[in-house]
């Protein structure tokens, strides 16, 4: 309560007196839902979590509405307490108001264009967001490509549907697929599998002295069978004229990865795909057997890290590390061939072809000429991957709102069997720059062009490799 009186000591001021009375236990009266116009009320309460009768408190009233938002439902969520101030009751009504972020039953997405991996392509990708008002997402995806051919299907169960037949609130994901690709190390190959995800994540929004944060775990099962033609050398007889021979590899593998991110804006709200500040890591230990429907017992283990720093208004820098090791178990000394850790191309060091960071040379027969032979480059891959970058961007100007930069960079990798068999030349380095790189808030677009600094006679192109590249950091 608010009084006014002039002052007893000075009439040219007037004193103001605050009265502040403790308002008694609020408990949570009726609750309304407004603006869903395809997602089901109930599934709104259930995640809300306010229950006519329980009592309000602050931790209630800050926790529900940043689980609706976590739903990735709605672009707006808005909770408001009616009359609260004014309130002579231990009840106080609410008024829950969301904006659908997809308020159509199913929409479809077209994709088409050229990559150094997939060659001239066509994507269709039909989806079904939030299916029955539930927060159930299925999609599925057809490509045609000259050297990649694909059908994909996945259907995402959200935690709040999950729950109910499974503890601790995760995320499941259950995906199938059927690929045909052109690969440079095993020619043909024709990939079927599925894969069952559980995942969780935990943030912790940016509040006064604290950044935001984003802690997130994976358990997954994947099924991989792999069918593919090899070489082979026969002796005269009925199928001497066959040059190649059918081979099949079935990967069962169960798997855990944890990361945690802190790619900040300069506010310090989690942004990771135009950080400008802060690091994520991230580490996965994989495991397979027959025992899990595969042939081969061997263990994966994975780490890495990004850094991003910014210098000021127009210089940063990007860090990336990575390391990826197999060790082969039941008497095996390598990981089986499509298991193996390949590097090259524009997603680990550029500046070399696709896969052929490490390559192997072979030496076959020209017939009808049993004295002359052909040699072949083939990638080789190995138990262990290294790879490391270095990126220093510099924005030149703008336009609109947008920034245009351009960058130099500095590639490494190492792909072995072995630690204690690399030699300093198996380091394989590259440099380059980023002649036009178009930073958007989803994201950098960019023409990079990148050469090794020690290439090999006959597997690398000493030129290098341009290339135009959307590096949407995850």
């Amino acid at each position: 309560m608010l009084s006014t009186a002039p002052s007893p000591t000075d009439p040219a001021h007037t004193a103001v007196t605050y009265t502040v009375s403790e308002h008694g236990d609020v408990r949570i009266g009726k609750v309304v839902v407004r603006g869903n116009f395809r997602t089901r009320t109930k599934v709104i309460l259930d995640e809300l979590g306010f229950e006519e009768g329980a009592p309000l408190t602050g931790a209630l009233y800050a926790a529900g509405p940043r689980r609706l938002r976590a739903m990735n439902l709605f672009s707006a969520v808005n909770v408001e307490l009616l009359d609260f101030e004014q309130v002579d009751s231990d009840r106080v009504n609410v008024v829950v108001r969301v904006e659908e972020r997809y308020d159509e039953r199913a929409q479809v997405d077209f994709e088409g264009g050229y990559t150094q991996v997939n060659n001239v392509f066509l994507k269709v990708t039909p989806t079904l967001p939030n299916l029955w008002g539930t927060g159930l997402w299925l999609q599925g995806a057809a490509t045609l490509g000259y050297s990649y051919q694909a059908i994909e299907g996945s259907l995402r169960v959200p935690r709040w549907q999950a729950r109910k037949f499974l503890p601790l609130r995760p995320d499941l994901e259950v995906s199938a697929y059927l690929r045909n690709q052109t690969t440079p190390r095993f020619g043909g190959l024709v990939t079927k599998g599925f894969s069952v995800a559980l995942s969780r994540v935990w943030q912790r929004p940016h509040t006064a002295g604290v950044d935001a944060r984003s802690i997130a775990t994976t358990l997954r099962y994947d099924f991989r069978l792999r069918n593919r033609y090899e070489d082979t050398l026969r002796v005269a007889g009925p199928a001497s004229d066959e040059t190649q021979a059918p081979v099949s590899t079935t990967t069962g593998a169960v798997g855990v990865n944890l990361v945690w991110d802190q790619r900040l804006d300069h506010n310090g709200n989690l942004n990771p795909l135009a950080p400008e500040r802060g690091y994520r890591l991230d580490a996965g230990v994989a495991f397979a057997s027959p025992y899990l429907l595969g042939q081969d017992t061997f263990v994966k283990v994975s780490g890495g890290a990004q850094a991003v720093l910014t210098a000021n208004d127009r210089l940063q820098f990007h860090l990336d590390v990575r390391l990826d090791e197999g060790f082969p178990l039941g008497g095996a000394v390598l990981l089986p061939e499509v298991e193996r850790f390949f590097a090259g191309g524009d997603t680990t060091v550029r500046g070399f072809a696709e896969d052929r960071l490490a390559t192997e040379l072979v030496l076959s027969a020209v017939p009808p000429f049993g004295n002359v032979q052909q040699i072949r480059v083939v990638p080789s891959g190995g138990n262990i991957r290294a790879l490391g970058s270095i990126d220093a961007q510099v924005r030149v100007w703008k336009v609109g709102q947008f920034p245009i930069a351009s960058a130099v960079f500095l590639d490494a990798g190492l792909v072995t069997n072995t630690w204690t068999a690399v030699r300093g030349n198996d380091i394989r380095p590259s440099v380059g720059v980023s002649l036009v790189r178009f930073v958007s808030p989803f994201g950098a677009i960019s023409l990079d062009y990148a050469v090794p600094l020690t290439p090999r006679l006959v597997a690398d192109n000493p030129t290098g490799f341009l290339s135009f590249s959307v590096a949407l950091r995850n």
